[in-house]
């Protein structure tokens, strides 16, 4: 009898092999199965992995950038890079049909109110010594925050909430 471990050669009705010891009659694992399980398992990885790689570099395609992921730019109106836009200013961007005076107070700190006066409809400016918003139309005055200072009128302008990103100042409703 041949064992099926080692190739020796034994006597008809032996349970043992004389050369190695295993046991004959009996399914005997062959010398290449650890190698298959080996090679399976190495096969089984690999594929894991190069499927994890895969669904990440689609993963981080179909994203969209960071910049269209945050919900507080959007919807927004640029007013303009922030070193364009120097500290006691003012800028009017239009929005649709909304008009939107930006003040830029210090170095991180932006109002934005309506750019037109509700009582009288005059285009707004920004009076950057007396630190207030005014209509020349009617002679109103504002405060940064858009409330009534002085004038025949009670009605504070809207606000818009402005922030800073990379760079560039936007406005967006509050």
């Amino acid at each position: 009898m041949i064992c099926p471990a080692c190739g020796h050669t034994n006597v008809d009705g032996a349970k043992h092999c004389m050369e190695c010891g295993v046991a004959l009659g009996a399914a005997v694992a062959s010398p290449a199965t650890p190698r298959r399980r080996t090679s399976l398992a190495l096969l089984v990885t690999v594929l894991g992995v190069s499927a994890l790689l895969s669904a990440v570099v689609v993963a981080f395609f179909l994203l969209p950038p960071p910049h269209l992921k945050v919900p507080d730019i959007q919807p927004v109106v640029r007013v303009a890079r922030a070193q364009e836009f120097p500290i006691g200013t003012s800028r009017v961007v239009t929005w649709g049909a909304r008009t939107v005076l930006v003040v830029r107070r210090d170095l991180h700190t932006y109002f934005a109110v309506q750019g037109a006066s509700s009582a009288d409809g005059c285009f707004l400016k920004w009076d950057a010594e007396a630190l207030r918003i005014e209509s020349p139309c009617t002679y109103i005055v504002y405060d940064l925050d858009g409330n009534v200072v002085t004038g025949l009128t009670r009605t504070p302008l809207q606000r818009y909430r402005v922030f800073e990103r990379e760079g560039v100042v936007y406005v967006t409703e509050s």
